[in-house]
């Protein structure tokens, strides 16, 4: 089965980073849709930059599983592919 690589959506933590944002743009490169998920504070020109792409960002706290698990179901995009990329502690 061939699969269209478009067809996904990635929640990718730590995708504000130094790897992370190159990551992002190869994502977004390969039409994948794309929800970056934080937990410090940042420079808010650095979100506005990714959501003027259209990409979602959602500040979360790693270390809370029911927030974490409310966010996924809350976002996910039903008839694709739903993952996870973590950069987190890299």
């Amino acid at each position: 089965m061939i699969k269209n690589i478009s067809e996904n959506h990635v929640f990718f933590a730590g995708g504000l980073g130094e790897i992370g944002k190159h990551i992002s743009l190869e994502l977004l490169n390969n039409d994948i849709k794309l929800t970056i998920l934080y937990s410090k504070e940042k420079d808010i020109s650095e979100i506005q930059e990714f959501n003027e792409f259209g990409i979602k960002t959602i500040r979360v706290d790693y270390a809370n599983i029911e927030q974490l698990r409310k966010v996924f179901f809350d976002n996910a995009i039903e008839g694709i592919t739903n993952s996870l990329i973590s950069l987190l502690g890299s």
